[in-house]
Parts: C-alpha cells; sequence; structure tokens
C-alpha cells in the first residue's frame, strides 16, 4: 500500500526517507518513549515511525514520547490535531 502522505513512486511503506525505525521502545511509570535514530529532523517534519521492537505487554501509558539518539530530551508524540497523545481517563 503506497504512503497517503508522500508520493513514494509505487514503493510504498519504507520506500522514502521519511520511514524511520525505532531503536528501542521503553515504558518508565506511565510514559512510553520511543527512541529513533540520531539524524537531521526539521520541526514540524512528517515522519512515518515504525515501531521495530516489542511493545512492553504491560502498557499503561499515558503519555508517548520520542527522542532522538543518545539525546535525553523527550519531544511529546502529537495527534494528527496537534494535541498531546494522552489518554481521557473518563473514555477509557
Amino acid at each position: 500500500m503506497s504512503c497517503r502522505l508522500y508520493n513514494n513512486n509505487g514503493y510504498g511503506c519504507g520506500g522514502c526517507i521519511h520511514f524511520v525505525k525505532t531503536n528501542s521502545v521503553t515504558l518508565l511509570g506511565n510514559v512510553l518513549t520511543l527512541n529513533i535514530p540520531q539524524a537531521s529532523y526539521s520541526n514540524k517534519e512528517r515522519v512515518c515511525i515504525c515501531i521495530a521492537q516489542t511493545i512492553p505487554s504491560i502498557t499503561s501509558a499515558d503519555t508517548v514520547v520520542i527522542t532522538i539518539g543518545a539525546g535525553a530530551t523527550q519531544y511529546p508524540l502529537r495527534t494528527r490535531c496537534n494535541k498531546r497523545n494522552k489518554r481521557n481517563k473518563q473514555n477509557v
């Protein structure tokens, strides 16, 4: 299936520079951290993140963050509406 965000010339998902596989997936408290490879990412750049590791089986994450390479800075994952990815406990 080809990507709807980018024209991959028919290669489908994983066929372009916007496809990024995670290095690691960790859960600490209620924060799920996805670590992606060090690269130059632009502000508001769209990337397709493939979670290449097993997500912890006991996942009670309220927040999902991205870290880049060995950096400690956490970037909250945003929804399509640019809101933080945090569950509404009343609707769960």
